[in-house]
Parts: C-alpha cells; sequence; structure tokens
C-alpha cells in the first residue's frame, strides 16, 4: 500500500474515493472540523485568498476547470530502498470540447529551504496552467514526492554546494513523470501518444533529463531558468559547480532524441548570464536538439520570469510548439487575471515583449528536419507570493479573533 505518511498530507482534508484497480482516484474533499476559532480564522483566509488577486490561487478563466488526483508512485532513493508514496496531481483543462487532447506536463522548481518545501502546499500555478489549457493542452501539474501536500522524503537533494550529483536528483523526477504518465492514460481526455514537458528552475533540468529519457508519449521539453545549486543572495550569478551541470547536460545530450527549447532572462541572478550558455553549448554538442531563447531582464531578478512575466516567454513558446504542429485551440487563449502583480495581462505582455531584445540560438540538428515522434535551489515567485500572501492574512485573522474574544469577556464570555 503507498505510504500516505508524509508530513503535508493532514493538510489535504480528503479521502481517496473507491475505484476499480487502474482508473483514476479523485480526491473527495471531507468536511472540515475544528475548533470555531480556528475554522474562522480558516474561512478568512480562503475568502481573502480568492479576493486578492495577489495570492494567485483563483483561476483567471471561468472556463478553465481544476481535478486533483492521488497518483500511487514508487520510487528509489539515493540509498536504492523503495519509496512508496501518493503523489498529488492536479490536471487543468479547458471546458470546451470533449476531444481528446495532448498533455502537458508542468514541473515545479524546487524551493531551498526544507520549510519552504513543505509550505508548497498543493502547486496549481493558476495563471500559466490557464494559458496552456487555453492553448488546446491538458495540464497535468504534480506536486512532486517531498514536496508541500504530498509530502514524503527528499528525493531530489543532489548534495552540497561544492560536492553535488545533479543527476541524481532528476533520477526520481524522471520516474516520477513516466508513473503520472502511465496514470494520466487512464483520462478519457488525453492523448497519451503526443504531449509536451516544461519545467521551472530545477524542473527545467528535469525537463531535459525527460527528455532524454524516451518516455511515451513525449515528443518535446521546454526548459525554462533550469539549473541547480544557484544562490542569487550569498553568490550571485555564480552557482555552486556549474562544470558538473555542464557535465550533466552533456550527458542528456548524448541519449536526447527530442526538439528542446531553452529560455532564460539575462538578468537571472542565479546562473549569471553565461552559464546557462555554456550548458546548452555542451548539450548540442554532444547531440542534443535545441533552441535556445534569451529573454529580457526582469526586474531585479530574471530568474522568476516564468511566473512573473509569462509575456515574455509566450511568442517563443508559440513559435516552438507550431513547428511541432500542435494543433491551437480555435479560441484565443483567455487575458489571464493580475495573478502574479504584472502591470497587464497576456495580450498586454505579448505586445510589450514584441519590442523587447531577443538573443537566439538554433542547435544544428534543430534546424535539419522535423521532429521525431518517438514512442517510447530557489524558491519560485509563486511560491513567495503565496507565503507573503498566507503570512498577511494569518496576521489579519489573528487580529479580529483576539478583538472578539475581547468583546466576549467584556461580556462576560470566554469566546473557545
Amino acid at each position: 500500500m503507498p505510504n500516505n505518511s508524509g508530513p503535508f498530507n493532514h493538510a489535504i482534508g480528503s479521502k481517496t474515493s473507491q475505484h476499480a484497480e487502474g482508473s483514476p482516484r479523485t480526491i473527495v474533499q471531507e468536511r472540515w472540523r475544528g475548533s470555531s476559532t480556528h475554522f474562522v480564522m480558516r474561512t478568512v483566509q480562503v475568502l481573502l485568498l480568492w479576493v486578492v488577486p495577489a495570492a494567485g490561487y483563483a483561476f483567471p478563466s471561468s472556463t478553465v476547470r481544476q481535478s486533483s488526483f492521488r497518483v500511487p508512485v514508487s520510487l528509489r532513493n539515493g540509498f536504492g530502498r523503495m519509496v512508496k508514496q501518493d503523489l498529488v496531481l492536479t490536471v487543468v483543462r479547458d471546458r470546451q470540447g470533449d476531444r481528446r487532447r495532448p498533455f502537458l506536463v508542468l514541473l515545479h522548481g524546487r524551493p531551498a529551504s526544507v520549510d519552504a518545501r513543505i509550505r508548497l502546499g498543493q502547486v496549481t500555478s493558476p495563471g500559466n496552467a490557464s494559458f496552456f489549457a487555453g492553448l488546446g493542452f491538458v495540464v497535468l501539474i504534480p506536486t512532486r514526492v517531498g514536496y508541500g501536500v504530498t509530502g514524503g522524503p527528499d528525493l531530489e537533494y543532489t548534495g552540497t554546494c561544492f560536492d553535488k550529483d545533479f543527476s541524481q536528483g532528476m533520477t526520481a523526477v524522471v520516474e516520477e513523470t513516466r508513473q503520472v504518465l502511465e496514470f494520466a492514460s487512464h483520462l478519457p481526455d488525453i492523448d497519451r501518444h503526443r504531449g509536451l514537458v516544461v519545467g521551472d528552475s530545477f524542473g527545467g533540468v528535469a525537463a531535459v533529463a525527460i527528455a532524454s529519457a524516451r518516455i511515451p508519449g513525449v515528443v518535446a521539453a521546454i526548459n525554462i531558468s533550469g539549473g541547480d545549486g544557484g544562490d542569487s543572495v550569498r553568490h550571485v550569478d555564480h552557482p555552486c559547480r556549474p562544470d558538473q551541470m555542464s557535465a550533466t547536460f552533456a550527458a542528456y545530450g548524448r541519449s536526447n532524441r527530442l526538439p528542446t527549447l531553452w529560455m532564460y532572462s539575462v538578468n537571472d541572478r542565479l546562473w549569471g548570464p553565461l552559464y546557462p550558455k555554456i550548458w546548452f553549448r555542451d548539450f548540442t554538442d554532444s547531440g542534443g536538439r535545441g533552441q535556445f531563447v534569451t529573454l529580457p531582464a526582469d526586474k531585479n531578478n530574471g530568474h522568476f520570469i516564468f511566473n512573473r512575466n509569462p509575456g515574455a516567454w509566450h511568442p517563443a513558446f508559440d513559435q516552438f510548439i507550431q513547428s511541432l504542429g500542435f494543433d491551437r485551440a480555435a479560441r484565443r487563449p483567455p487575458k489571464a487575471a493580475n495573478t502574479h502583480g504584472l502591470s497587464s495581462g497576456i495580450e498586454g505582455n505579448r505586445e510589450k515583449s514584441k519590442h523587447a531584445h531577443t538573443d537566439v540560438i538554433v542547435s544544428p540538428a534543430a534546424a535539419s528536419d522535423q521532429p521525431d515522434v518517438v514512442e517510447h535551489d530557489a524558491s519560485t515567485r509563486e511560491e513567495a507570493t503565496d507565503t507573503s500572501a498566507r503570512r498577511l492574512f494569518s496576521k489579519y485573522a489573528n487580529l479580529w479573533v483576539q478583538s472578539t474574544k475581547i468583546k466576549g469577556i467584556r461580556n462576560g464570555i470566554q469566546t473557545r
């Protein structure tokens, strides 16, 4: 039986419905139980999360629907021990149409601290997920083992700054993705034979690793701000062991047969402007197929551009998927709400990005023929926004509860 003893599993407040073997198991919400004080605090938090756009939880389009599933996965840790765990999977799709649609696996990054990884909650990426769903993809967002509501051991640890083994951390992600896609193949509206993997930060490296693993149905991968070992506070622009990262990408290049898109902001303060291009060169020199796009600078740190300024990477993404032959949805993607603190929605950012300087590098392998159809340490901006919002909401909820208690005491009634 899967081990559901992760440190954050209690936070879901749900149970698993009983279905036939091999069929998807939906998370069914239970009635919340607790004291009146905690109920009030929780209610205030939930209401504010939906009302305040900065929290980034409300999906911007009413035509998008979200489902949650528990996916049993079996993985090995760094010592070879088998770990069985239920992974929480968020599925986002367009309500319109009932045809089978290609999938898009969206891989989150890796917050630097243990506490931040636990606080990640259930990863939903509302703005970006709505955009992808609007293009006709069924978006699969796993909250991976060791994070948030999934809980469990940290299988993605890659070592200390001076003793890194990046490929070790990628092994679990690759196998998780393989098992998530096997699970998703039972969903009625997914074309299991054709889809993409998109990864941000640590997830970007994982996307490249997956493109080299020959997982059935995956036809391309997008790496956005991918890397590991960065610290924008203590060693700006200089990640730990960039030489090891070069060797890791070179190894993926030797086994890669799928087209990949690499996108990095020019002011990514975790990797700097030079290392990502070196990693890409080592990947393609080893035989990997890829296209490199330098995105414009974004505020004080372009590492968070995927969530903070999606309009900057939309044009390159659109061009890439069109070159792969993916059919766009009949309608244009909906304008996203201001879920990431942007001054305008998706379309406004798209117009702005037309005038931004973009540097594109295409490897010879990627430009020579059509894509093959093969059967086979930094916290994200979204996580930071979530944490700040929760702290703010908790503060005012506590003040409201304390005020209620004082009034009750004055009236001779102790609030409990």
